[in-house]
């Protein structure tokens, strides 16, 4: 009989190892409280032990599975579940608030374990049902214990069915209870100040599409306050009353979700604050605060952008232009596609339709101000200025869709880089023009060292030639209408010492205007004053005369002027140039060859150059390709070259010389030491004695420092001395030379 006891126990042992799954699992107890924060690993009974099991959350927002560990994350009740194979096990916890009694056990026998649930947390749009857990001792009135909800009215039932209301007191009991609420949304009303709105009484409460009231309590409302709705995810839709005259700064700011403003019929809106719609931003942190300061956002605003994004310059004047030293983050109204501005604004504000993905095309017709950046990168596609005075920088940077510009004639004041970025920015820079934006000029293409501004332009922007270096730039302004000159609009290569602290603007700047206006640029424009000059167009008539055609020459002052730039004369309609240029015989006191004065002269064979020349610019003289003497012969000093280019022999006549007069040779070179080229070029005249078998037979003039020997028939070496026994292998810088026949 052993036996057969022991043989049993045996198969059934290798029963069980042979089994390939969990016969039993089971948690130890069907129900745990823990309070929010706690950490534990329930404990699973599997039967064989050598199978695992995996434990999941029905809810991972209140508790999170790590392997067997389970971390309470906030309040509520969620099902824990343990599975093996295909058989599962559950336990129901429940997480109740911090301080609270985590579980049922002998040390807390009348425990009285309550929940607060909401049945309609869904569309009450409530994250969780539970809101509000507690442990107190069973038979405790918890009466005035029932939590409260902002912005609802709520009504307790002891029953998740709402059958059975609580109306009166209430004792709890031992053990696990749970109270239902049914939450009912409060009206949504306005918070108010000094008439502006502030916030909404209850911004916990959906408002994603609000309409906003035109007064409150009897008290009309004029606008929405400064910062009121700073970073509100929610609102998708609003509607602003015909009441409201003003959109304060940051007042929707981060608003991601916003997809519609709609303004009433009749409105009244004047102004839009800096970055009312646009993005919020972080400030830069300091290290330590010498002073107190303000650290709300919108002080910071104050001390930056307030003028402008503008840094004041020491000693007064007009602040130079920069961006703001700040973050701006990525929270900008993205989603905004439906808002149309009402004709009564104004103003519209610094950032304050940042990135927007649509505005309306049509601006409004009262727009005075466009601030700093209002409508950077937005996808606006035309903006009508007729009634615009002020562009601020930045202003439309960066609107890839923006193509048309109109009725510009009015703006008084264009900000740096107000159109850099738009469509007719990059069209017009691709043809190397310069850049237009109707009629105010707010780009230069780099390579252009003339422009000529067209018929009507009104005004050139801040920084508008700012990407130039400016080797030279010369502005021919047209006289048919007065031209505005912003702030910086050529480049500044630094700033003067001392007190005045004003940019310096290149010596290589020319602005040509009209005689008769040139005193009133100079009034309005004091930094620029040494700058302006009167354009003179001269001509030579003759086609075969010295000088015959246009040249274009810039008075700077008394008895100073500029020899601009060459411009061929026209014959039988065909373009034609001289074949010498005189300058000196031109009647003026030239003091300066501009770059590419004299550019592609075909027929040009000589140049002669002024008696008062000081300085010849970057490429004065290019791409002459007859061109073979240079004549400097006649001036009284040497001329500065700017570069070593100025004078390009590369596109001259291979044997083009520099001719000086022989007792200014020397300063010449020296002056000219750093251009190798050009003076490698330099020559003078020298007269030559030559001797035949002992007798004089003539003299000639020869460019010296020669290289090369005179060519005379029958003679085939030439002598230094009179003896003719030292060899002459090249004429340099002799006066006499020897020879004897045969």
């Amino acid at each position: 009989m052993k036996k057969v006891v022991l043989l049993l126990i045996v198969l059934f042992a290798l029963a069980l190892t042979g089994c390939s799954a969990a016969y039993k699992l089971e948690f130890s107890a069907e129900e745990k409280v823990v309070t929010v924060g706690d950490v534990f690993t329930p404990e699973v009974v599997v039967r064989p032990d050598r199978f695992d099991y995996e434990l999941y959350s029905g809810n991972n927002t209140i508790l999170t599975v790590r392997g067997k560990e389970v971390e309470a994350l906030k309040t509520g009740v969620a099902t824990l579940t343990a599975q093996s194979g295909e058989k599962t096990a559950s336990m129901t916890v429940y997480v109740l608030s911090e301080g609270a009694t985590p579980s049922i056990d002998p040390s807390f026998p009348d425990g009285a374990y309550l929940s607060f649930s909401v049945i309609n947390y869904t569309s009450a749009q409530l994250k969780d049902p539970i809101i509000h857990s507690m442990t107190v001792t069973a038979g405790t009135d918890i009466t005035d214990s029932f939590p409260t909800m902002t912005g609802y009215k709520l009504t307790w039932y002891t029953d998740d069915t709402r059958r059975q209301e609580i109306t009166g007191r209430v004792i709890c009991a031992k053990g696990q209870t749970t109270y239902y609420a049914y939450a009912k949304a409060e009206p949504n009303n306005v918070l108010t100040k000094d008439g502006l709105v502030t916030g909404l009484t209850y911004p916990n409460l959906d408002h994603s599409t609000y309409a906003f009231p035109d007064s409150y309590n009897g008290t009309p409302i004029t606008g929405i306050a400064d910062n009121a709705f700073y970073g509100d995810t929610n609102f998708e839709t609003i509607v602003i009353p015909a009441s409201y005259t003003y959109i304060g700064k940051f007042a929707f700011a981060g608003c991601v979700n916003l997809k519609s403003v709609r303004f009433a019929e009749g409105s009244q809106l004047t102004e839009i604050g800096d970055f009312a719609f646009g993005p919020t931003y972080t400030e830069p942190e300091e290290e330590e605060e010498e002073e107190e300061e303000s650290s709300e956002i919108l002080a910071y605003l104050d001390a930056l952008l307030d003028s402008v994004g503008l840094t004041q310059l020491a000693g007064g004047g007009k602040p130079e232009q920069t961006e703001p030293e700040i973050t701006i983050n990525e929270d900008y109204c993205a989603a905004l596609t439906d808002i149309t501005l009402p004709a009564s604004v104004k103003k519209v504000g610094s950032y304050a339709f940042y990135n927007c993905s649509q505005m309306a095309s049509k601006l409004p017709d009262g727009l005075e101000t466009i601030d700093y950046g209002a409508f950077r990168g937005s996808k606006i596609t035309t903006a009508d200025l007729k009634n615009v005075k002020k562009i601020r920088a930045y202003a439309f940077y960066d609107c890839k869709d923006l193509v048309e510009v109109t009725n510009a004639s009015g703006v008084e004041e264009c900000g740096g880089y107000a159109f850099y970025g738009t469509a007719l920015y990059k069209q017009q820079l691709a043809e190397r023009k310069v850049v237009y934006a109707d009629t105010m000029v707010v780009g230069n293409y780099t390579g252009n060292d003339r422009a000529s501004l067209k018929y009507g332009t009104t005004l050139i922007a801040d920084y508008a030639f700012n990407d130039k270096k400016l080797d030279t730039l010369t502005v021919y302004i047209d006289s048919s209408v007065h031209v505005r000159i912003g702030w910086q609009s050529f480049y500044v290569t630094g700033y003067a010492s001392g007190s005045t602290n004003h940019p310096i603007y290149s010596d290589n700047l020319f602005l040509a205007v009209d005689g008769d206006q040139v005193e009133a640029y100079k009034s309005e424009n004091p930094l620029l004053a040494d700058r302006f000059c009167e354009r003179i167009i001269k001509e030579v008539p003759g086609k075969e005369n010295v000088n015959f055609g246009l040249h274009s020459i810039l008075k700077m002052g008394v008895r100073r002027y500029v020899y601009d730039k060459f411009i061929a004369g026209t014959a039988d309609g065909a373009t034609v140039s001289p074949e010498e240029i005189d300058l000196s015989l031109l009647g003026y006191e030239i003091v300066r060859i501009n770059s590419y004065a004299f550019e592609s002269i075909g027929r040009l064979v000589t140049l002669r150059m002024p008696t008062d020349l000081e300085e010849v610019a970057d490429c004065a003289v290019s791409n002459c390709k007859k061109l073979a003497l240079i004549d400097f012969s006649a001036t009284r000093t040497v001329p500065t070259l700017l570069s070593s280019n100025a004078i390009q022999f590369s596109g001259l006549k291979s044997d083009c010389i520099v001719k000086v007069d022989k007792q200014n040779y020397n300063a010449f070179a020296n002056k000219w030491a750093d251009r190798q080229t050009a003076k490698g070029k330099i020559r003078y005249v020298q007269e030559v004695a030559l001797y035949v078998d002992g007798l004089f037979s003539k003299s000639i003039d020869l460019f010296a420092p020669y290289n090369g020997l005179p060519q005379e028939e029958g003679i085939d070496v030439w002598y230094i001395d009179e003896e003719c026994t030292e060899e002459c292998a090249s004429i340099g810088t002799a006066t006499v030379l020897y020879a004897k026949t045969n």
